[in-house]
């Protein structure tokens, strides 16, 4: 299943059953119109990878999204450490990130992060993610951002 959300641009998350309501919120399918970006990553030990840049189709000043992005391709939670999703337009000084300080999801212990709140400008943004892992086997990550409209 993992691995057919992650070839569709779906996203799949490990949770306990107490939590299910929760999570399904930020699996934004359910609640958002348009997926905006999807990024599929690769990552294993330590380390850090530039993802393909994010731009905000807003017509606005600011829009605002959803971010989800699963930390382990499968559960329960054993071998993940952190993960550092940011983003950024240089030519604008303005950022954003997802981490364990702003994960919606931090209390269930499940493979899912989320917030509601990144606001993009109609700009171009680069994106990265920082990682780390206890041990060298490989995970397959699922980024994705929603538009709320």
């Amino acid at each position: 299943m993992y691995r057919i959300a992650t070839e569709t641009n779906g996203i799949m998350a490990y949770e306990k059953d107490m939590w299910m309501h929760w999570t399904s919120e930020y699996v934004s399918e359910f609640t958002s119109a348009y997926t905006i970006y999807a990024a599929n990553v690769k990552v294993s030990g330590k380390g850090s990878v530039d993802l393909p840049d994010i731009v905000s189709p807003c017509s606005t000043i600011y829009c605002y999204y959803t971010v989800s992005m699963t930390i382990q391709d499968h559960g329960p939670i054993d071998t993940f450490q952190s993960a550092k999703l940011t983003w950024q337009n240089t030519t604008e000084n303005t950022s954003g990130y997802l981490d364990d300080a702003n994960n919606y999801l931090l209390s269930s212990k499940g493979t899912l992060y989320a917030i509601t709140d990144m606001n993009l400008e109609p700009l171009t943004y680069s994106m990265k993610l920082a990682y780390a892992y206890s041990d060298s086997r490989e995970e397959a990550l699922q980024i994705r951002v929603y538009a709320r409209e």
